[in-house]
């Protein structure tokens, strides 16, 4: 059987595009939801997670926030290297674009999948008296478009004829 070549087609206007302007707008919608202080509101307090907004001082160090933390702050990490490799997957010559996807792939959906347990954590231990908010919203949409944009690079590898 002969191999089949991979052909990447990249433009604003495809897959790619799309992979592009998704993880670019979930990149934005975390940062927002990252440092903002309103995961939860309780009154006049409003909790973030690095942050509480009312008197001024910082959340009690709790280790269900620790782990809200760690498992945001991979998220980030892995949301700013999914945008650097669509970035790179949309404007590199030079680079393998099988790799790129691949990488694109596998590193998007394990970001949005670290953020969506910082957000379920989050959610799952906050003060009863608390209620949701903006902030919380925000990450919970920004890990959704992570793994849209994931899945979408999936079917962009597929449709390249990437053979694993």
């Amino acid at each position: 059987m002969a191999a089949t070549k991979a052909t990447h087609y990249v433009g604003l206007c495809g897959r790619a595009g799309a992979i592009f302007a998704v993880l670019t707008s979930a990149l934005i919608l975390f940062l927002e939801g990252f440092v903002t202080t309103s995961w939860s509101a309780a009154g006049a307090k409003h909790d973030g997670l690095w942050q509480t907004c009312n008197s001024g001082g910082h959340p009690t160090s709790q280790d269900w926030l620790i782990a809200t933390q760690v498992f945001a702050t991979l998220g980030l990490v892995g949301l700013l290297i999914s945008f650097g490799l669509a970035v790179i997957y949309m404007t590199g010559n030079r680079a393998s674009k099988n790799v790129t996807i691949v990488s694109l792939s596998v590193i998007a959906i394990f970001s949005g999948v670290f953020i969506c347990v910082s957000v379920g954590v989050y959610g799952a231990y906050k003060d009863s008296d608390a209620k949701l908010s903006w902030s919380y919203y925000v990450t919970l949409v920004s890990a959704i478009l992570c793994l849209i944009g994931g899945i979408v690079s999936i079917v962009q590898l597929r449709k390249s004829n990437v053979r694993l």
